[in-house]
């Protein structure tokens, strides 16, 4: 999913809060990459608020060049994982840059 207009982009969050609190966290992952580093804290936030009631938050992330190297190594452990607990990662290009997660 790309995201380059936030302000038109409350509709495809809510479907994917809706989609990981009906499947409890264990669903597909999903990857939104923003266009600039300042886009993904709307959208990492607007989707931590919804699915805050269901105590889902830690099935989100956000990834960029910002992001320090130890929290950038921890989620990319679980995504390499089959059984990671992270579903959803708000991103910059910098998450697909020299990494393959099949």
């Amino acid at each position: 999913i790309w995201f380059s207009q936030l302000k038109s982009s409350k509709f495809p969050l809510q479907t994917l809060s809706q989609w990981i609190i009906k499947h409890k966290g264990l669903c597909p992952r999903v990857v939104i990459f923003c266009g600039r580093i300042e886009d993904c804290s709307p959208v990492y936030q607007d989707l931590i608020e919804m699915v805050k009631q269901s105590n889902l938050q830690s099935t989100i992330e956000m990834f960029h060049s910002i992001t320090t190297t130890e929290k950038k190594e921890d989620i990319l452990a679980d995504l390499l994982k089959y059984d990671g607990k992270i579903r959803i990662v708000v991103a910059t290009s910098a998450l697909s840059m020299g990494i393959n997660i099949a």
